[in-house]
Protein backbone atom coordinates (compact mmCIF):
# COMPACT_ATOMS: atom_id res chain seq x y z
CA UNK A 1 0.00 0.00 0.00
CA UNK A 2 1.43 3.34 -1.04
CA UNK A 3 -0.20 5.99 1.09
CA UNK A 4 1.23 8.83 -0.94
CA UNK A 5 -0.92 8.14 -3.98
CA UNK A 6 -3.62 5.52 -3.35
CA UNK A 7 -4.64 3.65 -6.53
CA UNK A 8 -7.83 4.78 -8.17
CA UNK A 9 -7.97 8.12 -6.40
CA UNK A 10 -8.43 10.13 -9.61
CA UNK A 11 -11.29 7.91 -10.75
CA UNK A 12 -13.02 8.32 -7.41
CA UNK A 13 -12.69 12.07 -7.05
CA UNK A 14 -16.43 12.61 -7.09
CA UNK A 15 -17.05 10.20 -4.21
CA UNK A 16 -16.98 11.42 -0.63
CA UNK A 17 -16.45 7.95 0.85
CA UNK A 18 -15.12 4.89 -0.93
CA UNK A 19 -13.94 1.40 -0.05
CA UNK A 20 -11.17 0.06 -2.24
CA UNK A 21 -8.62 -2.72 -2.28
CA UNK A 22 -5.28 -1.00 -1.69
CA UNK A 23 -3.36 -4.17 -0.95
CA UNK A 24 -1.67 -6.76 -3.08
CA UNK A 25 -1.27 -10.41 -2.27
CA UNK A 26 -3.71 -12.92 -0.85
CA UNK A 27 -7.34 -12.50 0.03
CA UNK A 28 -6.94 -12.80 3.78
CA UNK A 29 -7.00 -9.51 5.72
CA UNK A 30 -3.85 -8.37 7.50
CA UNK A 31 -4.66 -7.14 11.01
CA UNK A 32 -2.56 -4.51 12.77
CA UNK A 33 -2.45 -4.15 16.55
CA UNK A 34 -2.37 -0.87 18.45
CA UNK A 35 -0.04 -1.93 21.22
CA UNK A 36 2.14 0.77 22.82
CA UNK A 37 4.39 -0.19 25.70
CA UNK A 38 2.53 -0.30 29.04
CA UNK A 39 2.51 2.75 31.26
CA UNK A 40 5.10 3.02 34.00
CA UNK A 41 3.98 2.26 37.57
CA UNK A 42 2.23 5.19 39.20
CA UNK A 43 3.99 7.10 41.97
CA UNK A 44 0.75 7.14 43.97
CA UNK A 45 -2.29 4.88 44.12
CA UNK A 46 -5.63 6.44 44.95
CA UNK A 47 -8.29 4.53 46.85
CA UNK A 48 -10.84 4.81 44.06
CA UNK A 49 -12.44 2.46 41.54
CA UNK A 50 -12.69 3.42 37.87
CA UNK A 51 -15.01 2.08 35.17
CA UNK A 52 -13.87 2.39 31.54
CA UNK A 53 -17.06 2.17 29.51
CA UNK A 54 -17.30 1.07 25.87
CA UNK A 55 -16.19 3.98 23.71
CA UNK A 56 -18.08 5.19 20.63
CA UNK A 57 -16.73 6.36 17.26
CA UNK A 58 -17.81 8.39 14.25
CA UNK A 59 -18.05 6.75 10.82
CA UNK A 60 -15.90 5.56 9.12
CA UNK A 61 -13.81 4.95 12.25
CA UNK A 62 -16.52 2.77 13.83
CA UNK A 63 -15.25 -0.32 11.99
CA UNK A 64 -11.93 -2.15 11.71
CA UNK A 65 -10.89 -1.03 8.22
CA UNK A 66 -7.85 1.27 8.14
CA UNK A 67 -8.92 4.71 6.93
CA UNK A 68 -7.15 7.40 4.90
CA UNK A 69 -8.48 10.88 4.15
CA UNK A 70 -7.06 12.84 1.22
CA UNK A 71 -6.63 16.61 1.06
CA UNK A 72 -9.71 16.69 -1.17
CA UNK A 73 -11.73 15.09 1.62
CA UNK A 74 -12.10 11.70 -0.03
CA UNK A 75 -12.31 8.91 2.54
CA UNK A 76 -10.60 5.65 1.56
CA UNK A 77 -11.08 2.49 3.61
CA UNK A 78 -8.69 -0.39 3.01
CA UNK A 79 -10.37 -3.71 2.35
CA UNK A 80 -7.60 -6.08 3.44
CA UNK A 81 -5.64 -4.02 5.96
CA UNK A 82 -7.61 -3.78 9.19
CA UNK A 83 -7.13 -3.03 12.87
CA UNK A 84 -7.13 -6.04 15.18
CA UNK A 85 -9.95 -4.28 17.06
CA UNK A 86 -12.06 -1.27 16.21
CA UNK A 87 -10.47 2.06 17.23
CA UNK A 88 -13.08 2.58 19.96
CA UNK A 89 -12.49 -0.86 21.47
CA UNK A 90 -8.71 -0.59 21.14
CA UNK A 91 -8.57 2.78 22.92
CA UNK A 92 -10.87 1.65 25.74
CA UNK A 93 -8.92 -1.57 26.26
CA UNK A 94 -5.57 0.25 26.27
CA UNK A 95 -6.73 2.74 28.89
CA UNK A 96 -8.16 -0.03 31.07
CA UNK A 97 -4.94 -2.08 30.68
CA UNK A 98 -2.75 0.79 31.82
CA UNK A 99 -5.03 1.76 34.70
CA UNK A 100 -4.63 -1.80 35.97
CA UNK A 101 -0.90 -2.13 35.31
CA UNK A 102 0.07 1.29 36.62
CA UNK A 103 -1.64 0.74 39.95
CA UNK A 104 -2.84 4.35 39.86
CA UNK A 105 -6.26 3.44 41.30
CA UNK A 106 -7.61 0.76 43.61
CA UNK A 107 -9.25 -1.16 40.77
CA UNK A 108 -10.39 -0.66 37.19
CA UNK A 109 -13.33 -2.26 35.41
CA UNK A 110 -14.41 -2.53 31.78
CA UNK A 111 -18.03 -1.62 31.01
CA UNK A 112 -19.50 -2.73 34.33
CA UNK A 113 -21.93 -0.42 36.07
CA UNK A 114 -20.43 0.56 39.39
CA UNK A 115 -22.11 3.59 40.97
CA UNK A 116 -19.33 4.17 43.47
CA UNK A 117 -16.67 4.33 40.75
CA UNK A 118 -15.36 7.12 38.57
CA UNK A 119 -16.72 6.80 35.03
CA UNK A 120 -14.59 7.19 31.88
CA UNK A 121 -16.35 7.58 28.54
CA UNK A 122 -14.94 8.67 25.20
CA UNK A 123 -15.77 9.25 21.54
CA UNK A 124 -13.28 8.67 18.71
CA UNK A 125 -13.66 11.26 15.93
CA UNK A 126 -10.56 10.38 13.89
CA UNK A 127 -8.21 7.41 13.84
CA UNK A 128 -6.07 6.90 10.75
CA UNK A 129 -4.05 8.61 8.02
CA UNK A 130 -4.74 12.12 6.78
CA UNK A 131 -3.11 13.89 3.84
CA UNK A 132 -1.89 17.45 4.47
CA UNK A 133 0.08 19.96 2.42
CA UNK A 134 3.21 18.61 4.15
CA UNK A 135 2.42 14.98 3.37
CA UNK A 136 0.66 12.08 5.09
CA UNK A 137 0.31 11.95 8.85
CA UNK A 138 -1.28 9.73 11.46
CA UNK A 139 -4.15 11.49 13.22
CA UNK A 140 -6.04 10.73 16.42
CA UNK A 141 -8.92 12.78 17.79
CA UNK A 142 -10.75 11.55 20.88
CA UNK A 143 -12.95 13.31 23.43
CA UNK A 144 -12.84 11.93 26.98
CA UNK A 145 -15.47 12.54 29.65
CA UNK A 146 -14.74 11.84 33.32
CA UNK A 147 -17.64 11.63 35.76
CA UNK A 148 -16.93 11.38 39.51
CA UNK A 149 -18.52 8.63 41.60
CA UNK A 150 -22.32 9.05 41.96
CA UNK A 151 -22.04 12.42 40.22
CA UNK A 152 -20.27 13.80 43.29
CA UNK A 153 -18.55 16.74 41.67
CA UNK A 154 -18.08 18.41 38.27
CA UNK A 155 -17.83 16.40 35.05
CA UNK A 156 -14.56 16.93 33.22
CA UNK A 157 -14.25 16.73 29.44
CA UNK A 158 -11.17 17.07 27.28
CA UNK A 159 -10.64 16.83 23.53
CA UNK A 160 -7.32 15.33 22.42
CA UNK A 161 -6.26 16.05 18.83
CA UNK A 162 -2.89 14.45 18.07
CA UNK A 163 -0.94 14.04 14.84
CA UNK A 164 2.42 12.63 13.75
CA UNK A 165 4.05 12.57 10.29
CA UNK A 166 4.40 9.09 8.83
CA UNK A 167 8.02 7.99 8.71
CA UNK A 168 7.42 6.04 5.50
CA UNK A 169 4.67 4.72 3.27
CA UNK A 170 2.65 1.69 4.20
CA UNK A 171 0.22 0.37 6.76
CA UNK A 172 2.97 -0.90 9.12
CA UNK A 173 4.21 2.70 9.44
CA UNK A 174 0.66 3.89 10.07
CA UNK A 175 0.21 1.25 12.77
CA UNK A 176 3.45 2.28 14.48
CA UNK A 177 2.51 5.96 14.39
CA UNK A 178 -0.99 5.31 15.75
CA UNK A 179 0.52 3.26 18.59
CA UNK A 180 2.76 6.24 19.45
CA UNK A 181 -0.23 8.61 19.43
CA UNK A 182 -2.22 6.18 21.56
CA UNK A 183 0.64 6.13 24.09
CA UNK A 184 0.52 9.93 24.33
CA UNK A 185 -3.27 9.94 24.68
CA UNK A 186 -3.33 7.21 27.34
CA UNK A 187 -0.64 9.00 29.38
CA UNK A 188 -2.64 12.26 29.27
CA UNK A 189 -5.87 10.51 30.21
CA UNK A 190 -4.20 8.62 33.07
CA UNK A 191 -3.00 11.98 34.39
CA UNK A 192 -6.54 13.36 34.16
CA UNK A 193 -7.99 10.33 35.97
CA UNK A 194 -5.44 10.46 38.78
CA UNK A 195 -5.84 14.22 38.99
CA UNK A 196 -9.59 13.89 39.56
CA UNK A 197 -9.00 11.05 42.02
CA UNK A 198 -6.56 13.21 43.97
CA UNK A 199 -8.95 16.17 44.07
CA UNK A 200 -11.81 13.98 45.29
CA UNK A 201 -9.55 12.41 47.91
CA UNK A 202 -8.57 15.85 49.22
CA UNK A 203 -12.24 16.79 49.53
CA UNK A 204 -12.85 13.59 51.50
CA UNK A 205 -9.79 14.18 53.67
CA UNK A 206 -8.21 10.93 52.49
CA UNK A 207 -4.79 10.30 50.99
CA UNK A 208 -3.14 8.04 48.49
CA UNK A 209 -2.45 4.42 49.43
CA UNK A 210 1.29 4.74 48.88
Amino acid sequence: MAIRNPPGILLLALCSCVRVNLDSGGDRPVAYLIDPAPAAPSAASWDMDVVVHDFSASPPYDARGMVMVTQAGTVITASRSVWAASPADACADLLWRDLVRSGAVASAFRSHHHRSAMSVEAHVSEFGARETSAGWQAALEITVTLTPPAGNGPVLQHNYHLAQPLAEEGFPALSAAMSALARTWVDSTLAAVTGMAGELASLDGSSSRR
